[in-house]
């Protein structure tokens, strides 16, 4: 891999080298366990993150008269705010344990859902299905429990637009900052031999400049949408959805009642959301060139493209629809392909339709973008392998072939990562599978609304809604945060090893 690619795989989700030192067999690894008051005091250090997804909203509420949302908001706004004050000066705690990473990253994202879920009870839901929404928010997903949005009052659609935005990208941010210790990925973005002190100023500024090209994307989703749009605040919540491939929109019908060009407009900027931020970073300081060939842009774009001509040709010629034409169909495609979750009609039923946006959806954006899915670096390695595989038969006895990824050979960690991350995105999709299955849910609505959660997409085939039994939903909710946070983070949570310290015998600790 390249420095490049390796943020890109540490970047959104910290995969990669995290999840294998995580997990890699070692003495060290062996007694190295989560320790919960660094993890606490850690937490406490970024209450300052945290209060930037609760606190906006907050203050929109208040500006535009719906009290009970402020209600809501307020009190952990307030505490946020005055634990920021509070820690502020304090010296951040000295941690060199991965799981420690991991452990905080995922916990991170777990706070932001809680502490965004009470809006949702005001609004009329259950604590269960108000924990729902705000995790569909956070992890920029886009499934709702709602059962009429569109009553909702103003500042509830900022509310949701707000968090998939936070979610796309700033919590992922501030990760970036809290792991800048722990993977050989971060080092490199330094670029530097300088003092610790140094190559966190560069780490650090690295990382603002990534923000800066997702407010910029930002800026002009909002410019955009303001132009095309029939409301500034519709305008407002549907670009925050879509920069962060979200999917959350104020109508009931998605984007079906705006305009062709707004709905093109949007995916357009759904699928820059999608590229990895990196690439815009290395465009703008190397050029095209560079920037194309240190990422895999030009396959995911080829593979949207290709891909959304085949599902265009496949409705014209073999599924035709008198009431929803190839162009929405085609644009129901790039919106499952880049995880966005938008719809500008109904879903296709088609089996073989149906087929291709499930695969689709599962492939996702690029690594280091706000998308979801299995990421098309991971699906790009694992086409190596079987290659390579193939190729190894031809070989002589003693021959030797490296697994390479973008001209960069691959080491035993990256491949084990990889196979890991894919492993565990079709074990969970199984699993939550079966649990619809077993609760008599058809089998291909099933599975296209599981693949839509672990993906984090959004698009629904209808099973998602109010009615939806309470075990289900908390499937689906654990399929969004494991698919969000790639599995392996949230899982360390709840692994005994991660707080138990394993105590190896004398004689091996003295080796």
């Amino acid at each position: 891999m390249t420095g490049n690619h390796r943020l890109q795989s540490a970047f959104v989700s910290c995969d990669s080298d995290n999840y294998a030192a995580i997990f890699k067999v070692s003495r060290l690894a062996a007694v190295h366990s989560a320790r919960p008051s660094v993890i606490a005091q850690l937490c406490l250090k970024q209450a300052p993150v945290l209060s930037v997804v609760v606190l906006p909203p907050c203050l929109a509420s208040a500006v535009l008269g719906s009290w009970d949302l402020f209600a809501a908001l307020a009190p952990q706004s307030v505490a946020l705010v005055t634990i920021s004050v509070v820690v502020f000066r304090r010296p951040t705690p000295k941690f060199s344990r991965s799981i420690e990473a991991m452990v905080l990253f995922a916990t991170l994202f777990l706070l932001a859902c809680l502490i965004s879920a009470p809006p949702f009870i005001v609004l009329g839901m259950s604590p269960l299905n108000a924990f729902f929404e705000a995790t569909s928010g956070i992890t920029s997903t886009g499934l709702s429990m709602s059962h009429d949005s569109t009553e909702w009052p103003v500042a509830a659609h900022l509310l949701r637009g707000w968090l998939q935005w936070c979610g796309g990208f700033a919590l992922a941010f501030a990760g970036l900052t809290i792991l800048h210790n722990h993977t050989s990925a971060m080092r490199k973005v330094g670029q530097s031999t300088l003092e610790e002190r140094d190559k966190m100023t560069t780490m650090r500024k690295q990382a603002q400049i990534l923000l800066a090209f997702y407010v910029a994307l930002t800026g002009i989703a909002v410019a955009g949408c303001f132009v095309l749009l029939p409301t500034w605040w519709e305008a407002v919540a549907v670009a925050l959805a879509s920069v962060s491939t979200g999917g959350f929109t104020p109508r009931a019908d998605s984007l079906a009642s705006y305009s062709t060009i707004a709905q093109v407009f949007i995916m357009v900027i759904c699928i820059m959301g999608s590229v990895s931020f990196l690439f815009y970073v290395t465009f703008w300081r190397a050029g095209a060139q560079k920037a194309l060939a240190s990422s895999h842009v030009a396959l995911f774009v080829g593979l949207v493209c290709s891909g959304t001509v085949l599902y265009g040709v496949l409705t014209a010629f073999l599924f035709p629809s008198v009431d929803v034409t190839v162009i929405e169909r085609s644009l129901n495609f790039v919106s499952g392909f880049t995880t966005a979750g938008f719809s500008v009609a109904p879903i296709a039923s088609a089996p073989l339709l149906v087929v291709l946006l499930l695969v689709a959806m599962a492939i996702g954006g690029d690594t280091g973008s706000a998308s979801g899915g299995m990421k098309i670096s991971r699906i790009a390695v694992a086409i190596q392998m079987v290659r390579l595989s193939f190729q190894r038969l031809l070989l002589p006895t003693h021959g030797v072939l490296h697994l390479r990824d973008l001209g960069k050979r691959q080491t035993g960690e990256d491949i084990t990562s990889v196979g890991a991350v894919l492993l565990l995105y079709i074990a969970t999709v199984l699993l939550c599978w079966s649990l619809f299955l077993a609760a008599s849910q058809p089998a291909l609505p099933a599975l296209f609304e599981v693949v839509s959660a672990v993906s984090t997409v959004g698009l629904s085939s209808g099973i998602t809604g109010p009615d939806l039994p309470p075990h289900l939903v908390a499937a689906l909710t654990a399929a969004m945060l494991l698919g969000r946070l790639e599995f392996l983070a949230l899982i360390a949570i709840f692994l005994p090893k991660t707080w138990i310290r394993d105590r190896l015998p004398a004689s091996k600790r003295s080796k």
